[in-house]
């Protein structure tokens, strides 16, 4: 089966993506938010010519590429964080820093992973991500994703979530939105 079709029975229910054996496995839940204090690591992540990165909530990869690091190699045991990683890098592209955070975030259930914003989010995914996650959205509504086993079931406040995040403090995130417009642009994916 390749993502997509794993994604879809994740969401639906009908295919259990755990195991009691081993903690992590190719069909692994996504981590939504990090949780670890980037941070308090920042300035180590600060113009490294090349970094090695689980890409885990994705949140790693986008602190990295605000602090300066252009050439990184990414990795995850599960399938699915690729897919979460391209949908961060389109959601910063594509939306305001309170609509990001809401997106994510919000403890409004109307909002939280709303189609409304997906559409925003989705003229800004291209190639395998968007027919990903077009398809999981065209099928499933966006809350039902992501509560659904697709994502880990940890408990993410949206104070500490901003703490931790270099990327959503201050005028960050527009930096990286604007570092994010340059990168995308010459991306072949």
């Amino acid at each position: 089966m390749d993502a997509l079709e794993l994604a879809q029975k994740i969401v639906r229910g009908s295919y259990i993506n755990f195991s009691s054996k081993e903690p992590f496995i190719e069909t692994s839940s996504i981590y939504r938010f990090t949780n670890e204090d980037i941070t308090s690591y920042f300035h180590h992540l600060q113009n490294k010519n090349n970094v090695l990165s689980v890409i885990g909530s994705g949140n790693q990869i986008l602190n990295t590429i605000l602090g300066g690091t252009r050439t990184l190699d990414c990795f995850d045991i599960s399938i699915f964080p690729e897919y979460y990683l391209y949908l961060q890098i389109a959601s910063v592209v594509s939306l305001s820093k309170e609509d990001y955070i809401n997106y994510y975030l919000s403890d409004d259930r109307e909002i939280l992973f709303s189609d409304e914003l997906y559409d925003l989010i989705s003229n800004n995914l291209t190639g395998k991500y968007k027919i990903f996650w077009d398809t999981l959205y065209n099928f499933d509504d966006g809350i039902d994703i992501y509560n659904s086993l697709l994502f880990r079931q940890d408990v993410y406040y949206k104070k500490l979530a901003i703490e931790r995040n270099t990327y959503l403090q201050d005028n960050n995130y527009e930096k990286l939105k604007n570092i994010l417009k340059i990168i995308t642009k010459n991306m072949i994916i």
